[in-house]
Formats: C-alpha cells, structure tokens, sequence
C-alpha cells in the first residue's frame, strides 16, 4: 500500500519525457508555451521512471540503481534553467518564464533533498531508516502542487494575453 502511494507521489511530481522545441526556435508565444508545458512534461515521466527504480530498489534492498536517474534529472533541471534564463522576454512572457525558473528550482530541491538520502541507504537498511527517507520526500512532495499550479496559472495569464488556449 504504502509502495503505491510513493509511485503515485513521485508520478506527480516528477514527470519527464524528451523536449522537441529549442528555445533558439521559439518565435511566437504558442511556441513558448509549448516549451514550457513540455518541460513539465519531461519532468513528470522522469518522475514516473524513478518512482518505479524506486519500487524494485525498496523490494531489493538496492538503491544503488536510483543514482543514475536522479542524476539525468538533476542534469535535465540544470539545462532547463539555464535555458529560460537565457530566454529574452516577449508577448508578456516574463511571469510565465519567473514561475518556470521558481519550479525548475523547487524540483531541484526536491530532487536533492528528497532523493539523495535514498541512494545512501545500503543494503542491510531497516525499514525505519527506509521509512525516514519517504516521509522526507513525502514532505518535501507536499508543495509540488502548488508550484505547479502557478506555472500553470502564469500559463493561462500567457495564453489569454495571447490570444490562444491551454488544452486541458
């Protein structure tokens, strides 16, 4: 049960897949919140890939195989700031860009306060100390919502100003 709650938790906060646009490529406001949506995206797959590490490495007792993905991840957020930040504002971009910047961190923190107490539990761990590391997480995984909610409000704010609408 308790397996079932952590995947769903790490679903939700940390998906992912692969990003086609490029922000080199981003000329209308569309495009740029496109960009953005699939950078949430990519973070919830990446987060649904390491829920499910997590669930072979809890049954095993070997954590070891999280280090890997945690560190795409942590790459993949790096990159992602370091893109927005570079981005010029434009079409009254600049809230949704300020509230992406804000999650990319909070997932970042989330990732580095979350999963790292994980990968250094070793094989003969008790299941308190396991059970420290998921309430840690758990409690971290609290405000993912709301922060994802503000990308998505800036979002909607972006869209109206523009003209477009967000798929729901």
């Amino acid at each position: 049960m308790r397996l079932r709650l952590f995947t769903l938790l790490a679903m939700l906060f940390l998906g992912t897949g692969t990003l086609s646009a490029q922000k080199s490529k981003i000329t209308t406001p569309l495009e740029l919140n496109n960009y953005y949506a699939d950078v949430t995206d990519s973070l919830y797959t990446m987060g649904q890939t390491w829920g499910k590490l997590f669930n072979k490495s809890y049954t095993a007792k070997d954590f070891a195989p999280l280090v890997s993905q945690h560190k795409a991840m942590i790459a993949f957020v790096e990159r992602k700031q370091r893109e927005v930040m570079a981005q010029k504002d434009f079409a009254g971009s600049e809230n949704l860009r300020l509230a992406m910047l804000d999650f990319l961190s909070y997932e970042k923190r989330l990732m580095t306060e979350g999963f790292i107490p994980f990968e250094k539990l070793k094989a003969n761990a008790t299941e308190e100390q396991i059970k420290t590391c998921i309430s840690k997480l758990e409690e971290l995984a609290k405000s993912e919502s709301e922060e994802l909610g503000k990308v998505q409000n800036a979002q909607m704010e972006f869209a109206e100003k523009n003209g477009f609408t967000i798929e729901e």
